[in-house]
């Protein structure tokens, strides 16, 4: 049984030789950036969609807030932690998917604040 990613794997492999022979140009997928974590219960998180939210991830070793800046309404919300640093959505994913796996202490719980 394959993943999905060797799936994906896979048909990209199989599409980039066969384009050609079909008279077609085989063009690269550009590549996504991360923005999805797991937490403890293994659900899905994406960073990109809960920043525009009230919400706070505790991974243990540290804390992070969603923020919007209502003073200005051009900038893009971002994450800001316990200690002060600035993250955009993929580099908090990209910070929190290569912290975890490394450190038993961490435990991913997200937290969504409502109305």
């Amino acid at each position: 049984m394959l993943t999905d990613e060797q799936l994906d794997d896979l048909t990209a492999r199989l599409l980039k030789k066969i384009a050609p022979k079909l008279g077609l140009e085989y063009e690269e997928p550009e590549p996504q950036p991360v923005t999805t974590i797991e937490d403890e219960n293994g659900l899905v998180h994406d960073l990109a969609k809960l920043v525009n939210t009230q919400c706070l991830i505790d991974t243990g070793m540290g804390t992070f807030m969603a923020v919007q800046d209502y003073t200005n309404l051009d900038a893009d919300p971002y994450w800001m932690s316990w200690d002060g640093q600035k993250y955009t959505p993929e580099g908090l994913a990209e910070h929190i998917n290569l912290v975890a796996p490394r450190n038993s202490d961490i435990v991913i719980n997200v937290h969504e604040f409502r109305d």
